[in-house]
């Protein structure tokens, strides 16, 4: 089993107001010794978005992934 987490902080250079924050979360479980289950939440935050967009976007994903080696 694998956790992993992000986090990144995007400022604009010219208004330290005006942002971007990424998150992830997630876990990789396997299955076998070649397919593992992963899972993980992925949140983006804008303070200023585009006119008729929310602020915040989150996106659950699940898959499966195989090793080649």
């Amino acid at each position: 089993m694998k956790l992993w987490q992000s986090l990144e902080f995007l400022p604009a250079v010219e208004d330290f107001s005006d942002y971007v924050v990424n998150a992830e979360v997630g876990i990789d479980t396997s299955l076998t010794k070649k397919l593992s289950l992963r899972t993980f939440v992925q949140d983006s935050y804008d303070s200023t978005p585009a006119a008729g967009r929310k602020k915040n976007d989150v996106k659950l994903v699940v898959g499966i992934a195989y090793k080649f080696n």
